[in-house]
């Protein structure tokens, strides 16, 4: 991992975002991923049960990137809480795509890209 990457922060925001079509996703409120707590639709990932029982809570594993990078070995698995969100079989739509920093938005090109409020 690059130094400009940090492994946990409190400050990472959802900057980037994705054209999905036909795909199986999950609407998430106040979901966390490395300390930083973050809301939207996400991709789930390709698995059959892609909800996991962590040490510290339920975890969803969703198709998402840290500072513009993919996990190594999986994709992130966001701690979302006791209640499992609803999972959405064939949406199509813009999905988070990436997890980093505030100031960089990675989407600025895309004009179909969430507003900021």
């Amino acid at each position: 991992m690059l130094s400009s990457t940090p492994h946990n922060t409190t400050k990472a925001v959802v900057n980037d975002w994705r054209e999905v079509k036909n795909a199986r996703v999950a609407e998430l409120k106040d979901a966390s991923y490395r300390d930083s707590v973050f809301s939207g639709v996400f991709e789930v990932a390709d698995k059959k049960d892609p909800f996991f029982e962590g040490v510290d809570g339920l975890k969803l594993e969703i198709k998402v990137h840290w500072y513009g990078r993919r996990p190594p070995s999986r994709w992130a698995r966001a701690l979302i809480g006791a209640t499992r969100p609803e999972i959405t079989e064939g949406y199509s739509g813009l999905v988070g795509w990436n997890l980093g920093d505030p100031d960089k938005e990675l989407s600025s090109d895309n004009p179909n890209r969430p507003t900021k409020e």
